[in-house]
């Protein structure tokens, strides 16, 4: 049961480096275009025509909130909100 419990912390531990690498390399993305907060907003505001992918991207980039804690949020699987912030993404790239 012991080595249960350490297995599951240590793959605690990855999921939350995964996580954090994620929204660096997501904010290095929305870094790369020069824009400030404000701007990045109106085109998120402007291209992203879902509300829930709107405001999961807008959590992941400007607050980095978790995926489980955008499941939470908004009532969804983590998978869920993974899903909503990649279409928002690609979506936004298209228009930067």
């Amino acid at each position: 049961m012991q080595y249960l419990s350490r297995d599951w912390q240590n793959q605690k531990a990855e999921a939350k480096k995964i996580v954090k690498n994620g929204v660096n390399l997501l904010r290095k993305t929305t870094e790369s275009y020069n824009l400030s907060r404000d701007e990045l907003q109106r085109v998120i505001d402007q291209w992203i025509f879902n509300e829930r992918n709107r405001m999961i991207l807008s959590d992941r980039l400007f607050n980095g909130t978790t995926y489980e804690r955008l499941a939470e949020k908004y009532g969804l699987s983590t998978q869920q909100g993974k899903t909503g912030e990649n279409k928002a993404m690609d979506r936004l790239e298209k228009h930067l």
